[in-house]
């Protein structure tokens, strides 16, 4: 990630001896929702970090600092004195390559160290960044940065970025309505189980990832799609034709729905899993494709759920009854 943000930093002309770091000004930064949500998350995270050498900060999704934490004068003064400041304007168009700039761009954590900092008064540093992204819509909505000294670089640089993201992640989620949490859960449990791309949409919301981006699957796309679904449908294909497993939740009445995009590809079971769990016996060996799909989801379900039936049948989008009959056909005798 590194190289390619030197490489669009040169491409574009930037040059690391004569650029200059834009500022919107400390006065004109926005305190905005997220704004306060990193003071909390920082000021908690900082006890931490009080006998380092340490910078904290929350940048906006246009790579603005609206947020800030020293853990001492010294290592402020450094920052300030290289316009690392409250509301300079650390983007990748602007200032290359830096903790901050390569964190938005790529929506990857990084590390950028000594000389992979595009400016030279930065070299002397190393920050880790993280995007931080909304549990719901996928969307990057800023990016959390801890800088040191390059001759302090220690393990608690890591530690620390993580514990600061997971606290916004749980700030954003304790924010969202009940019907978004539940959708969101669903979108989870369904990730449990498999390593493809999933959707998961009701009628309003939907959840996508990244690798779906810039697809045309649009919350009307989908909905297009499942409505044109029969009640017992559970492969289909998408207009651009891809194939999709279809995962039916319910909550509160309300039925929703989470789209695995081909190739089908569940986990594996866990080594404590002997390996003969679920093996097909002889006399299933002649059963068509999607019954053996459908075999291999259940399975793979029950397994990653440690045998639960009543939440494998919701995951599923079946009823209790119809879970029991499918293990009885597919032979699946260690879950009777």
């Amino acid at each position: 990630m590194i190289r390619q943000s030197w490489d669009r930093a040169l491409h574009r002309g930037l040059n690391p001896e004569t650029f200059n770091i834009d500022e919107i000004g400390e006065t004109e930064v926005e305190i905005g929702e997220l704004a306060q949500a990193a003071m909390k998350v920082i000021n908690a995270t900082a006890s931490t970090l009080d006998d380092t050498n340490t910078w904290i900060s929350f940048a906006n999704p246009k790579g603005a600092i609206t947020y800030q934490w020293a853990a001492n004068d010294s290592i402020r003064k450094q920052l300030d004195r290289v316009n690392v400041v409250q509301g300079a304007v650390i983007d990748e168009q602007s200032v290359g390559p830096s903790g901050i700039a390569i964190a938005l761009a790529s929506g990857q954590p990084v590390t950028v160290s000594g000389n992979d900092h595009f400016n030279p008064l930065w070299r002397h540093l190393v920050c880790a960044a993280s995007p931080v992204v909304h549990p719901l819509t996928n969307q990057v909505v800023g990016a959390v940065n801890i800088t040191c000294l390059a001759v302090e670089e220690n393990k608690h640089l890591r530690i620390a970025l993580k514990t600061v993201v997971n606290g916004f992640q749980q700030i954003l989620a304790s924010g969202m309505r009940s019907q978004q949490r539940r959708l969101l859960d669903a979108h989870l449990k369904t990730k449990h189980i498999t390593k493809c791309p999933v959707i998961t949409v009701d009628s309003n919301t939907i959840i996508f990832e990244k690798d779906l981006e810039g697809q045309n699957y649009t919350h009307g796309v989908i909905r297009a799609f499942i409505q044109d679904l029969r009640p017992d449908t559970r492969q289909g294909r998408m207009p651009n034709g891809r194939r999709v497993t279809v995962v039916r939740h319910n909550g509160d009445g309300e039925e929703f729905y989470s789209l695995v995009f081909d190739p089908i590809e569940i986990y594996a079971p866990s080594a404590s899993v002997p390996p003969v769990l679920g093996a097909l016996p002889n006399k299933y060996l002649d059963l068509k494709l999607l019954e053996r799909m459908e075999r291999e989801t259940i399975l793979s379900t029950l397994i990653s759920l440690h045998g639960n039936k009543s939440l494998a049948a919701e995951m599923l989008g079946i009823s209790r009854g119809t879970l029991y009959e499918r293990i009885r056909r597919y032979g699946l005798a260690e879950f009777e």
